[in-house]
């Protein structure tokens, strides 16, 4: 029997006693401490050429970003806005609103524009792919949802 069984012959109106009591738990021998870790820089895309290198893009070039115009203001403050987390949808276009007077719809325009752009690809990789691969989802999410119907044709 353990001590957590009922006693067979006990009172059920008696507190309870284990048979075997409890031994005294040793104490904890203290840790040594951590060494401090060293902060880490904050993150800075890379800045891509500067623009009197960059040389003009023809129509037939491929597309590579030492030939193509380097990234404006408004680009990089596109990029940098989409770096925060939004929960709230309308919290969001309120910003985007008030910090780039553009409508919602036309900051998406600009934005898929953008994340297309080799050039915003090295200028910052990480967050372009995550907003590919966003895009992506969302484009496949959708085409799931709709159903394909076959209208009538006209004669």
């Amino acid at each position: 029997m353990t001590a957590l069984e009922p006693q067979p012959d006990a009172d059920p109106y008696e507190p309870y006693e284990p048979y075997e009591p409890y031994e005294p738990i040793e104490p904890i021998e203290p840790i040594e401490p951590i060494e401090p870790i060293e902060p880490i820089e904050p993150y800075e895309p890379n800045e891509p050429d500067e623009p009197d290198e960059l040389e003009v893009a023809q129509p037939d070039d491929p597309p590579h970003p030492g030939n193509l115009a380097p990234l404006t203001p408004r680009d990089r403050a596109i990029l940098a806005f989409e770096h925060n987390i939004w929960r709230d949808s309308a919290a969001k276009e309120q910003a985007i609103r008030l910090e780039f007077d553009l409508s919602p719809a036309r900051y998406y325009q600009l934005l898929n524009a953008l994340i297309d752009s080799p050039v915003a690809t090295v200028y910052d990789p990480m967050l372009v792919r995550r907003l590919q691969r966003v895009r992506e989802a969302r484009t496949t999410e959708r085409s799931a949802r709709i159903p394909l119907i076959d209208l009538p044709r006209a004669n």
